[in-house]
């Protein structure tokens, strides 16, 4: 299966785990089971717009397919206020309540619970590629105890989106979290599309939030334009770059849909709408 397809999986992989695996995973399905109150612990990286979307679609997704909140199914909400160790306590966390299933919201989130547990189903949302961030032996066949969904971005069409905005742009600059395998696979996507239009590529990366501003900087004068992928470091503020960005008279492409910053421009995946169904790229400006 390619990406495209992947990303297509909420309603039919990822949904479908979850309502297997809470109706009685390993046994027979009983006519009862929909009545049984069973525990779900949903862990999230940090908060921010794309994540508390992503969030939202899982639970709207379950309540479609008949878990409702509070009448049988519970959730166990954890946010890791994207501290690792804070990952690995929400893991254990889960692991000692023997949840029934856990929606892991981002990469680093899957892949903490995904180490934490090899029996607990995991659904996995706001990831990008589960083969490159190791999580499944193959996009085509997970096998394992991991599925979801994927928010692969269409970066040709936010490419071309660029292009209409900046058509004199030479030199693209992005800005990404070091630390987010899956920020340096749609880098490098970005790369050879932008190679093959005779477009130079030039990265600037960051480990946390503080290293934003001066990663922006270093950008100014050097480039025409930026590109900011799907980046949980770089969601959580992107304001800081926009301000150096703005200053510096520079069209920036995003990957998120809760920006709502007026000098920036996208063609995104919803990401609320892939963890209920397959939602068409949209673009806004």
């Amino acid at each position: 299966m390619n990406r495209k397809n992947l990303r297509s999986l909420a309603a039919g992989v990822a949904l479908l785990m979850a309502v297997g695996a809470l109706a009685g995973c390993g046994g027979e399905k009983k006519a009862d089971d929909s009545k049984k109150m069973v525990t779900v612990g949903i862990a999230q990286l940090v908060e921010h717009g794309a994540l508390d979307a992503a969030n939202k679609g899982f639970v709207a997704g379950m309540a479609s397919k008949g878990f409702k909140e509070n009448e049988n199914v519970k959730y166990d909400r954890q946010n890791a206020q994207a501290d690792q160790s804070n990952l690995q306590n929400i893991a254990q966390r889960f692991v000692s309540n023997k949840v029934d299933l856990i929606c892991a919201i981002a990469t680093p989130t899957a892949q903490t619970m995904a180490n934490a547990t090899k029996d607990i189903p995991i659904v996995a949302t706001a990831v990008t590629d589960y083969e490159v961030a190791k999580l499944a032996a193959s996009n085509n066949e997970p096998k394992g105890n991991v599925t979801g969904t994927s928010d692969m971005n269409p970066i040709d069409q936010q490419l071309e989106l660029l292009l209409k905005i900046a058509p004199q742009t030479k030199n693209i600059g992005t800005v990404y979290s070091s630390s987010e395998v899956n920020s340096q696979l749609q880098v490098d996507v970005l790369k050879k599309l932008a190679g093959d239009k005779g477009i130079n590529v030039i990265e600037a990366t960051v480990s946390t939030v503080n290293d934003i501003q001066q990663a922006a900087h270093s950008l100014v004068g050097k480039v025409d334009a930026v590109y900011v992928p799907t980046d949980n470091v770089m969601a959580s503020s992107m304001p800081t770059l926009v301000a150096v960005t703005d200053e510096a008279r520079l069209p920036v492409t995003v990957s998120y849909t809760h920006l709502t910053l007026p000098t920036i421009y996208s063609v995104y995946i919803s990401v609320i709408a892939v963890s209920i169904k397959k939602k068409k790229p949209q673009t806004v400006t």
